[in-house]
């Protein structure tokens, strides 16, 4: 792995390792916070299947303003010790009505019997016929120092302390409870939790209890780990169906046994507080906030208080409501899960080192529409999976994109993008754009060697250079130069090329190189076409106020490509007979007066892109090898190619004078008058020997 790479690599994985140990609970519980928003709001949530949700018998606000509990004379409310002949007629009628388990979420710490001889007896009665069914569990609130716990009376009534469970909640170090515990220590080791102790006995499900874990059937529950379970509260918004403590009050006095029946049979049930300040917990769902009394159930004698509505949404919910949760979250086993700890570590690996490497691949302004893209992604997918009940670490992974990419950069401007400006700017000069890119890229040097490449090699001169500019100032020939130089270049990097080096007034390029490129016999054409039109085209482009005009020659090859020269100074450049043969081809030219030859190599690498006519063949000084020479020719040129191929072939059958005439008709055509010219020539005397190939005496 190159260095840069290796250094975003490390930056990722320390980054890794700080979001999986640093504030790991604080994030992870923020985290579930935050997608119940999500999720509610992506309309991703879903309900567990289940049928039988617990009920809630809620001592509501409602409730304090009604007698018997109220008196509206005086103004006073009873007080809550007193209220115990009440709940006993509420508890038998709803043990009749056929409930599977009540559970008292209301902890009765003194008797009114002290005081008032057999006040509570009703309650005893009602609580010692539960007992004995196993149909009711009083709750306890346990502490370090001493317990919360019902009347001694009422302990004995409903029959032991097995029907006494402690209904203390699991609050997280933000003060936010998450989970429910489903075992707790006791006098006599462990034992289940209120909500436990109430789902086991409406299921009768084999509920295992041991310092190892929790099983049930056997098997571990979604959700659980460390004996507690973490709560789903979806869909967030709904509330247990709650029934108003007071309106059951007059539903059991006025006799109405079939409305507890109705409402009450095989179902779980849980009385407790559901008022506006009384045992109120944040919990994971306090981002979507809800109201109280939004899903009161069918009444049946008193009509909700309009007061009563529930019209400010809350971040607390009522107590009662976690047991309710945990409850029918252990029913239909679905609690939220936490991925493990080595699964949590790979994903924030993972989010940090695509953040990394984002950033030290693209140009900033990409890599920021990247990361936004990624930060999106992880989102999604954590929402998604959320909506599955698999909890995945949403807020470390932001953090570890947040934190690696700014690293990240610090590291690539501080050290890499430095690195690579020195090195631009001392190879600028000399290699093209593209070597510089793949330099950079990895990060290396100049250095030394090259490769043999196929490749196609333009050669371009100024025709007439010499007496265009030898009555020109240097400062005026210098201007005009440059802006033709800088105009020719243009066009050559625009096809994919690059400029080698400037010869005089000549132009040495090359398609292919240093980036490989299929189609560098087109791209090489398709520039001379371009250098030659905007020659033609453009006013500007003058040499001593005279219009330019240059030759092209146009060769492709297997030549050697790279950095040539002594390790003090090189250059970027080709070397091989394919240049030479290039720089003649230019040459060739002038005795055709056309602006552009190409060889046989480079018209059959060009394929079917351009259009072509075969001019002649010749012998180069320096090469014995004829080469045959082919003219590109502009898509819209009117140039009578069948023609000139018909006198092409009486000229090199050696019929010169019919090569002539044939050639003289091409009026328009430079090269074709050329031919003529030298036709009409041959035809008065004749060479000593002929092959139909042409032996040039000059460069």
């Amino acid at each position: 792995m190159r260095r840069p790479y290796l250094i975003a690599a490390l930056i990722a994985a320390a980054v890794a390792l700080a979001g999986q140990f640093l504030w790991h609970d604080r994030a992870d519980g923020l985290s579930i916070d935050l997608l119940y928003w999500l999720t509610q709001e992506a309309g991703l949530e879903r309900a567990a299947p289940l049928e039988d949700r617990t009920l809630i018998i809620a001592i509501d606000e409602e409730t304090y303003r009604r007698p018997p509990f109220h008196d509206p004379a005086t103004g006073r409310s009873m007080p809550q010790a007193l209220w115990t002949p009440q709940v006993a007629i509420v508890l038998d009628a709803v043990l009749d009505g056929g409930a599977k388990v009540v559970g008292l979420d209301t902890i009765f710490s003194t008797s009114a019997s002290a005081v008032i001889p057999n006040y509570d007896k009703a309650l005893y009665q009602a609580l010692r016929r539960g007992g004995r069914e196993d149909r009711i569990v009083l709750a306890k609130a346990q502490h370090q120092v001493k317990p919360i716990e019902p009347d001694r009376g009422l302990v004995i009534a409903v029959g032991d302390e097995s029907d006494v469970r402690a209904a203390n909640a699991i609050e997280d170090e933000d003060g936010v409870v998450r989970r429910m515990p489903i075992t707790l220590h006791g006098e006599k080791g462990l034992e289940t939790t209120f909500s436990a102790e109430i789902f086991r006995r409406a299921t009768g499900r084999d509920l295992h209890l041991a310092e190892a874990g929790v099983t049930i059937d056997g098997r571990t529950p979604p959700g659980v780990a460390d004996r507690a379970l973490l709560l789903d509260f979806m869909p967030v918004a709904e509330v247990p169906a709650l029934y108003s403590f007071a309106d059951l009050v007059a539903c059991a006095e006025a006799g109405r046994s079939d409305y507890f029946a109705t409402h009450f049979k095989d179902r779980t049930v849980l009385v407790g507080a559901v008022l506006d300040v009384e045992d109120r917990k944040l919990t994971s769902r306090r981002f979507v906030k809800g109201v109280d009394g939004g899903n009161y159930a069918e009444r049946c004698v008193h009509a909700v208080m309009p007061e009563m509505g529930g019209e400010h949404a809350r971040q607390s919910i009522p107590g009662v409501f976690l047991h309710a949760t945990a409850i029918d979250n252990l029913k239909a086993l679905a609690g939220l899960v936490q991925i493990s700890a080595p699964l949590r570590f790979v994903c924030l690996l993972a989010l940090a080192l695509i953040a990394a490497f984002c950033v030290l691949r693209m140009k900033l302004p990409h890599a920021a529409a990247a990361l936004i893209a990624l930060l999106g992604a992880w989102i999604a997918i954590a929402t998604a999976a959320f909506a599955n009940l698999t909890v995945l670490p949403l807020v470390a992974g932001t953090a570890v994109i947040l934190a690696s990419a700014p690293l990240t950069v610090a590291y690539r401007i501080g050290l890499v993008d430095r690195g690579r400006r020195r090195l631009r700017k001392a190879f600028a000069l000399y290699l093209p754009e593209p070597e510089l890119e793949r330099l950079t890229a990895r990060d290396e040097l100049p250095a030394l060697g090259g490769e043999l490449r196929e490749v196609t090699i333009l050669f371009s001169d100024i025709a007439g250079y010499s007496g265009l500019s030898e009555s020109l100032a240097p400062a005026a020939l210098v201007a005009d130069l440059n802006r033709y130089f800088a105009r020719m270049t243009e066009i050559v990097q625009r096809h994919g090329g690059f400029v080698d080096k400037f010869i005089g007034d000549g132009i040495l390029a090359v398609f292919g190189a240093p980036l490989a490129k299929g189609q560098h016999a087109e791209a090489a054409v398709q520039a001379a076409l371009d250098m030659v039109s905007a020659l033609e085209s453009d006013s500007t482009l003058t040499l001593n106020g005279q219009p330019i005009r240059i030759r092209i020659g146009l060769h492709t090859d297997r030549v050697i490509v790279g950095n040539i020269g002594a390790p003090s100074r090189f250059n970027y450049t080709v070397v091989g007979d394919g240049v030479n043969l290039a720089a003649r081809l230019e040459g060739v030219g002038k005795m055709y007066h056309i602006a552009i030859i190409a060889s046989e190599e480079t018209r059959r690498a060009a394929g079917e892109a351009h259009r072509f006519r075969e001019l002649d063949q010749v012998r180069v000084v320096g090469r014995d090898q004829p080469v045959t020479l082919f003219e590109p020719l502009p898509p819209d040129s009117t140039r009578d190619e069948t023609c000139f191929a018909q006198a092409l072939t009486l000229w090199r059958r050696g019929a010169f004078a019919e090569a002539a005439v044939r050639f003289r008709e091409l009026a328009h055509d430079p090269a074709a008058q050329a031919f003529a010219a030298r036709a009409e020539a041959w035809a008065r005397q004749p060479p000593a020997q002929w092959d139909g190939i042409l032996n040039l005496q000059q460069k």
